[in-house]
């Protein structure tokens, strides 16, 4: 019987793709570097962590990327 190898996919340069996916922003869509943010977001008990790619209006705040769907409901009355 042939053994089958569960393989862990390479690790990501998360730095390096952030700055892919701001590059390709601007140059394909026009977007001001400036009003694009990539935020690695906190690891929780279910997963590693996620990148965050926002792109906000000039002046305006980013979001609080580590508020849970609570707070949301609650700012929302």
């Amino acid at each position: 019987m042939e053994k089958i190898s569960l393989d862990e996919p390479d690790d990501i340069d998360t730095q390096r793709l952030g700055e892919k996916w701001k590059s390709e922003l601007v140059e394909k869509y026009g977007i001001d570097e400036n009003r694009i943010f990539v935020i690695k977001a906190a690891a929780d008990e279910f997963r590693e962590g996620e990148i965050d790619v926002w792109v906000t209006p000039p002046g305006i705040p980013l979001p609080n990327t580590y508020s849970s769907d609570e707070d949301l409901q609650s700012d929302n009355g």
